[in-house]
């Protein structure tokens, strides 16, 4: 019984502290649980970042991978509209080519989504014109408009200026998004892209019925 009960001593801070051998087991065992915690959490952490490296290369290689046949479509139709067309093979041709565009966007989404999480993303600056930026978005869209008997226009405040320095592809993107979903919602009325200047601050907004 006496050897069950033998204590230990233990310095700490330079004094004598007697501690109990199955208290002092219970302390180590603690301390291995702790540990092997800490390690199996550093395991999961690892298999974590290495799962969300995987999903990042499968979606840009798949994302690089459809452009490919993706422009070779867009690239078709662009020459097929400067043949001879009678007006119902050009409304066809104008669905097909609006599809692609769409399709083309929702790729460049997910090669963006993947640079954003590994921080590789970047804005390129260049010289944007407003009313053609406009003009492109309601092109666009337009014949998914006409069928839903919907209005779509842009509107540009008569102060802002001609050209502006942004990122034209990334405003693009934003409002082609914006307008898509206000077609997807809106069953009548109309939709409106409007660009505004406050305080030196270019406001961009789509509203719809």
């Amino acid at each position: 019984e006496i050897a069950l009960f033998l204590f230990m001593l233990l310095c700490l801070a330079g004094e004598a502290v007697w501690i109990f051998l199955p208290t002092y087991r219970n302390i180590l065992k603690a301390l291995e649980t702790l540990t092997a915690a800490k390690e199996h959490q550093r395991e999961l952490n690892q298999q974590l970042e290495q799962a969300l490296e995987a999903k990042s290369l499968f979606l840009a290689n798949v994302s690089h991978e459809l452009r490919t046949p993706l422009n070779g479509i867009l690239g078709t139709t662009e020459l097929i509209s400067l043949s001879s067309l009678d007006a119902k093979q050009c409304s066809q041709l104008a669905t097909i080519r609006d599809s692609g565009q769409l399709l083309q966007t929702i790729v460049n989404d997910i090669l963006d989504y993947t640079q954003l999480q590994n921080g590789h993303l970047v804005l390129v600056l260049e010289p944007i014109e407003l009313s053609s930026l406009t003009t492109s978005i309601t092109d666009l869209y337009c014949e998914q408009a006409r069928q839903k008997s919907l209005l779509l226009k842009a509107s540009l405040s008569p102060e802002l200026p001609e050209w502006i320095q942004g990122d034209g592809h990334r405003i693009r993107q934003v409002l082609m998004s914006l307008v898509s979903n206000a077609l997807k919602f809106t069953s009548k009325g109309e939709i409106e892209l409007e660009i505004e200047l406050h305080d030196s601050i270019l406001e961009f907004s789509v509203r719809d019925t």
